[in-house]
């Protein structure tokens, strides 16, 4: 999984995975966690490497969200292109076949920021842009009365 190997976090990182991946688990054990994945092509965005991550983030706990968000060239990556919308909807496909939280960010791609419910796929939380609308109170599924971790009406 070169988005998390050593390798990918000690060239754009200057880490190490093993303690970003140590906390995810300590933490969710306790706490609400959301992942956030910026997809950079050519370094972390194959089929393979986000079938793996969703694969060990699921391994933890399918309900933790995980975004992929879209890379832009800022900084020090000025030379590599803005994530391509096919390749976040790709990663979101993969990703929900492991997952039942995952979004795209950085960028609107039509039902990618929604929340649905993972038992019987209503959509439970609608958003565009900063707003939201159809968020179920007390996080219960109107249609199938099951509970929906990190899902609640404020």
């Amino acid at each position: 999984l070169k988005s998390m190997d050593n390798d990918f976090y000690r060239t754009w990182c200057d880490g190490t995975v093993a303690p970003v991946k140590r906390f995810i688990e300590i933490a969710a054990e306790s706490a609400h966690v959301e992942v956030t994945n910026l997809l950079v092509t050519g370094l972390n965005d194959a089929d393979e490497q986000i079938e793996a991550l969703a694969a060990w983030v699921a391994g933890v706990g399918r309900d933790i969200p995980v975004h992929f968000s879209r890379f832009f060239p800022v900084y020090r990556m000025t030379d590599r292109p803005p994530t391509p919308p096919e390749r976040l909807e790709a990663a979101y496909g993969i990703a929900k076949r492991h997952l039942d939280h995952v979004y795209v960010g950085n960028i609107f791609i039509e039902k990618t920021g929604n929340t649905y419910c993972p038992f019987c796929g209503l959509l439970l939380v609608e958003r565009n842009g900063y707003r939201t609308g159809n968020v179920p109170p007390n996080g219960i599924c109107p249609s199938c009365g099951k509970k929906i971790r990190g899902v609640w009406h404020t």
